[in-house]
């Protein structure tokens, strides 16, 4: 996904008065969609605006960036890879990699059919998340660490999505 795509989204978050960044949004709802969720549906929607719009009804310029990144996640899952929001800048990167992981480790849990994961294998890919959203987004990385990171929650998402 472009960087300036993710300007555009930051920019449209900031100007709604959210504090999440387009990574904590791409990573909630690849989070939903590695579950099967279907793309962009009301559940989609509520679920969202319950966890990241503290229950107030969605703006339409957030339900329009919601459903591009829902088709996107849904198109990227049936490729089998995965297109991560980034932005331009290195430090920024490290907030990015914060912002996904949370996302993630917030969604992945929640089922279709309402209820949660209970797989050993759902909770490890959860906890291993809220451990990397846990990332001193200060520090140092590679940009080959970084690119390990990124492969490994790819490839992580990938399996318990052919799973699900």
């Amino acid at each position: 996904m472009s960087q300036n795509r993710y300007l555009e989204y930051e920019k449209l978050l900031q100007a709604e008065g959210s504090d999440d960044t387009p990574s904590v949004y791409q990573g909630f709802i690849l989070g939903l969609a590695v579950n099967h969720f279907p793309c962009a549906d009301k559940v989609m929607r509520k679920k969202i605006q319950d966890f990241l719009n503290g229950g107030e009804p969605l703006p339409g310029s957030l339900i329009a960036m919601i459903t591009d990144l829902a088709v996107d996640a849904e198109n990227d899952l049936k490729q089998g890879k995965l297109n991560f929001l980034l932005p331009e800048s290195e430090h920024d990167k490290l907030s990015a990699l914060s912002g996904l992981a949370y996302g993630l480790s917030m969604a992945l849990p929640f089922k279709v059919d309402g209820t949660t994961h209970k797989s050993a294998e759902v909770m490890d890919a959860v906890m291993t998340l809220s451990d990397i959203g846990k990332v001193d987004e200060e520090g140092d990385f590679s940009s080959d660490d970084f690119q390990v990171i990124l492969d490994f929650i790819a490839q992580t998402l990938l399996k318990i999505y052919k799973q699900n």
